[in-house]
């Protein structure tokens, strides 16, 4: 079992005007205020759409109605790429929430816009984003055919921090698909461009991704180096999600160690005693699982009931294991459901329409523009076959 993999979402055209060494709460506390003494403008919007974004992986309900009003009024403004953001933003705060069929509505919001606009750098970053929402939902052909296409947009570009996010978002793809090599090497780019410029939300995402492909390689005492590196940094940034992941992960490393055939590191760090190994494994995860119930984050919860009825399971602790398993298949039913399976092939469906339609309306144009430059009307040839 794999815990959950943090990928990298941006959203560009959100800027902070506060201190770029603020994070979390005080970055947020700091916008609020900024916002108060703002008249209603476009500068508003882009305060609101920037607490959105800094609070989607601290209070995703909150972010979610900051995003709301920055959309009512970048509408009222006529605001375009603003309204953009926020549909960017609201489909931010609903992955935290496992709500993928809205995120993916509200993506593909922003796509239309930033087509509409022909803004290939934001189109590029949609690509990206959507392709994280297919990631989260495991259909991980979507993912990269999304990843792919906002890969290759962003290298025309030249937009180093594009390419490098996108490839660490390919990562989890290969990842995924047992290419752990390819995954690192993704992820250590990924993280070499983040270190440059002191990023320390990437650095953390890059880091537990590392993390995880060391796990899947049965590199224990690397797998735990990255994990605990990563944890540590999203608590210094107050990424709620990213400590309740990185929580789950170091909770799954322990006990991974307390049931390796090689003892090495539970000797070395447990002085060979299984049972205070596991202890500690099940005590990070109940506190990865607070966490994620506190802000609501049902895909972690769900995760984290799975992974403890495994632990449970493997030491014969078979009542606590059951009620594990259910909470794990309620949580699941809510986030992986049919209606909302539905609900986002009925989205793609509605994506594909929309690109049949500007195609359709793109050939009107051109066949009006040449009759206008030859100066008669077209007559369309229709060709029948005879019978004899």
């Amino acid at each position: 079992m794999r815990f959950i993999i943090i990928t990298l979402i941006f959203c560009l055209g959100i800027f902070s005007i506060v201190n770029a060494q603020m994070h979390g709460k005080a970055k947020i506390d700091s916008l609020q205020q900024l916002v108060q003494k703002s008249a209603d403008d476009t500068n508003k919007v882009i305060l609101l759409n920037s607490i959105s974004y800094q609070s989607s992986t601290i209070d995703p309900d909150g972010g979610l109605q900051y995003a709301l009003k920055a959309n009512a009024l970048a509408k009222q403004l006529n605001y375009r790429k603003g309204e953009a953001e926020s549909y960017s933003n609201q489909a931010l705060n609903l992955t935290s929430k496992a709500d993928y069929s809205g995120a993916l509505e509200n993506h593909f919001k922003a796509l239309a816009i930033h087509e509409s606009m022909n803004s290939q750098q934001n189109i590029a970053v949609c690509y990206s984003n959507i392709g994280v929402v297919y990631n989260n939902q495991m259909n991980l052909e979507k993912a990269r055919e999304y990843y792919e296409k906002a890969l290759e947009q962003f290298r025309e570009l030249k937009f180093e921090q594009g390419v490098a996010t996108t490839l660490g978002n390919l990562g989890l793809v290969y990842h995924a698909t047992g290419e752990h090599e390819k995954a690192l090497n993704s992820f250590s780019e990924s993280l070499h461009y983040s270190e440059s410029k002191n990023d320390t939300t990437s650095m953390a995402i890059c880091i537990g991704n590392m993390g995880n492909s060391y796990l899947a390689q049965n590199r224990l005492d690397k797998a735990l180096e990255y994990d605990l590196r990563a944890l540590a940094l999203n608590e210094q940034i107050g990424d709620i999600v990213g400590s309740g992941i990185g929580m789950g992960n170091v909770g799954e490393v322990y006990f991974k160690i307390a049931t390796d055939p090689n003892t090495h590191l539970l000797d070395s760090l447990f002085k060979g005693n299984k049972q205070k190994a596991i202890d500690l494994a099940i005590s990070y995860l109940k506190r990865s699982l607070e966490i994620f119930k506190t802000i609501g984050f049902l895909n972690g919860i769900q995760e984290v009931h799975k992974y403890l009825a495994s632990i449970y399971e493997s030491v014969g602790d078979y009542k606590n294991a059951l009620a594990e398993a259910r909470e794990h298949m309620q949580m699941k039913d809510s986030v992986f459901n049919v209606d909302n399976n539905n609900r986002i092939a009925a989205i793609e469906t509605k994506r594909l329409n929309d690109l049949n339609q500007k195609e359709l309306e793109i050939k009107n144009l051109r066949i009006k523009k040449l009759r206008k430059s030859n100066g008669y009307l077209l007559v369309p040839y229709f060709f029948c076959l005879s019978f004899p």
